[in-house]
């Protein structure tokens, strides 16, 4: 079984889990419903009542790191970093297609 977990409301689909994250400005709890309009039949949240299945975690950041170290093998993974203040964008962009190139 495949489950197709997402973070962002208005990205969900029919049959998808929704994680409510917390974030700095916004927290996922505040569009839960949402979700569940949106098609989610499972919910992964720090607290609540719902009319899908609902998975009650205490961090659910934490919750999505478990989650993705058990799905994902992290010494496979590459990745690159950018930062700065100006030029990210368009470094990440020249990047991407570079690394498309060599492929």
């Amino acid at each position: 079984m495949i489950i197709i977990l997402k973070v962002d409301s208005n990205k969900v689909s029919q049959g998808d889990t929704f994680l409510a994250l917390k974030g700095q400005k916004k927290d996922g709890h505040d569009y839960i419903l949402d979700a569940i309009k949106n098609g989610a039949i499972t919910v992964i949240c720090e607290h609540g009542d719902y009319s899908v299945e609902t998975i009650i975690v205490d961090d659910t950041r934490t919750y999505l790191e478990q989650y993705l170290k058990s799905k994902v093998d992290l010494s496979k993974v590459k990745m690159i970093g950018i930062t700065g203040t100006n030029g990210k964008t368009t470094s990440c962009f020249l990047t991407y297609q570079l690394l498309n190139l060599l492929k």
